[in-house]
């Protein structure tokens, strides 16, 4: 039997994004999802130049198969540094994407869940 996943997107860090700016949403495809499937997760809605950049990062998190524990991914980064290899591709149509294989990612087999949210580096100085 295959095992499927669902996207978790919380609530609170889209409504801190919608706080500045509407219509906001993520979608990911396949959904659902098996954990060693390739996925795509994109983001529309979103004008990163109200924050003096053009860059949006993917921030994720996971929860083992009994959708405890939930743990960072080590591909995040810091806080205040993302990195690059978390960079969102900004596509054509307005929209920023991140394409991954949850297992391979995480270096984690038997996920629940997972958690995303996006990160804007800190504004560039102009001086």
């Amino acid at each position: 039997m295959k095992k499927y996943f669902s996207l978790l997107l919380l609530i609170s860090f889209n409504f801190l994004t919608s706080q500045v700016q509407d219509n906001v949403s993520w979608s990911v495809d396949p959904n659902p999802f098996n954990d060693s499937e390739n996925i795509k997760i994109s983001l529309s809605g979103i004008d990163p130049s109200k924050w003096s950049t053009e860059d949006v990062y993917l921030w994720t998190w996971f929860y083992d198969s009994n959708d405890a524990n939930p743990t960072s991914c080590n591909c995040n980064g810091e806080w205040n540094s993302s990195k690059e290899s978390m960079k969102m591709t900004k596509n054509s149509d307005g929209t920023f994407s991140f394409e991954f294989t949850p297992t391979e990612i995480f270096q984690y087999e038997g996920i629940g869940k997972i958690g995303v949210f996006e990160i804007l580096p800190p504004p560039r100085s102009t001086t």
